[in-house]
């Protein structure tokens, strides 16, 4: 199973979300700050939440710059943190989001607030071990903050209290922005945790904002795991975490900073003839397909339709848990969980900054 949180930014919202991911026996919950429900500026405890950043000056260029080019890393082969690396890369690159580079102050910020959250957010499970404190991970601080995000100087293993201060902490410039999305896992097996993790958050419309947004060129990524394992009759779980910041060195566009689309750019997910990894969005409703332009221009949506293989309109919410300051992504959540095994058409008519466009793709769900 597969619980989340938020996705955090230091000028965004927080989102909650949970999901089940039975095939791989997972037992988890995720965390990010960047959806609805509370507000925080990623500053210290009762500061006054910032509005969402400026659009970033044009690019020189109409061809843009985010990159195509999946850089080298120090991860071990093999390691969940090299996993995690290629599945967030390989996403990105199927929508034209761009790539983002293994950063080492991320790395550290990300392995910081792991190691945090298990050393101080655990509880006693039913089979002896430790499971996932998730009720208290989920709590809003008096700033809007997830506690799953934060750290608070009273505890174990403190450093600084938000992710952009963790960050700079560790080498990130204090110019940055920055973003933060975890998931918590329990797991029967060794598996792909870093291929689990980054799916899972993808479900997610808010971890997707955070993880896809084509403004970042840095990625830094963490994983723990608790000291102790669940025990049964039938076999031992391991409880891990895993946390990803996302980032630009600086919140205007620049060679290191904030990375713009080439003009006319639509990014779509999931891409065009893939097959999901789940039928909800973990929030309790069916996978989202989302639209997305360059952060410099507003997305109007006319219509936002999914239909199934029999040509049934599937009912949706547009935008539900998805925005978080963003005015140029659009969701389709379904109302339910979509039905296994059933290619779905995506039809998008709209407009980004004033420039009317349309796009329409299939995916697939998994055969659960």
């Amino acid at each position: 199973m597969l619980n989340s949180f938020c996705a955090g930014t230091s000028r965004h919202n927080l989102a909650r979300v949970g999901a089940l991911m039975a095939a791989v026996g997972l037992a988890a919950s995720l965390a990010a700050c960047g959806g609805g429900g509370g507000s925080g500026d990623g500053s210290s405890p009762g500061s006054t939440p910032a509005p969402p950043p400026p659009a970033p000056a044009p690019s020189p260029s109409t061809a843009g710059d985010v990159s195509s080019t999946v850089q080298p890393t120090t991860y071990a082969a093999g390691s969940r943190e090299a996993t995690a690396y290629t599945a967030l890369n390989a996403a990105r690159l199927a929508g034209g989001f761009g790539t983002v580079a293994q950063n080492t102050s991320l790395d550290e910020e990300a392995a910081n607030q792991a190691a945090f959250v298990a050393t101080n957010y655990t509880i006693a499970s039913g089979f002896g071990g430790l499971d996932w404190d998730v009720v208290t991970l989920d709590v809003l601080q008096p700033d809007g903050n997830e506690t799953g995000h934060v750290q608070l100087s009273t505890l174990p293993g403190y450093t600084a209290y938000s992710w952009t201060d963790r960050a700079i902490h560790f080498g990130y410039p204090s110019t940055g922005l920055v973003q933060e999305s975890a998931a918590f896992f329990t797991v029967a097996t060794s598996g792909d945790n870093g291929n689990n993790c980054v799916t899972g958050l993808l479900s997610s419309p808010g971890h997707r904002q955070a993880i896809l947004d084509p403004r970042f060129r840095n990625v830094g990524i963490g994983f723990s795991t608790l000291a102790e394992p669940f025990a049964n009759t039938n076999s031992t779980l391991y409880g891990q975490s895993c946390y990803i910041a996302t980032a630009a060195q600086t919140s205007t566009y620049s060679t290191t900073g904030e990375a713009t689309t080439p003009a006319g750019w639509v990014g779509i997910f999931p891409s065009n003839g893939s097959v999901v990894s789940s039928v909800d969005d973990s929030h309790g409703h069916g996978y989202a397909p989302s639209v997305t332009v360059d952060s410099s221009l507003t997305l109007t949506t006319t219509s936002f339709t999914i239909t199934d293989s029999n040509g049934n309109v599937v009912p949706t919410t547009l935008n539900l848990d998805g925005g978080n300051g963003y005015t140029n992504w659009a969701f389709a959540t379904p109302n339910a969980d979509l039905a296994v095994n059933t290619t779905y058409t995506v039809a998008f008519v709209g407009s980004a900054g004033g420039a009317a466009f349309t796009e329409t793709w299939t995916f697939t769900t998994p055969a659960q």
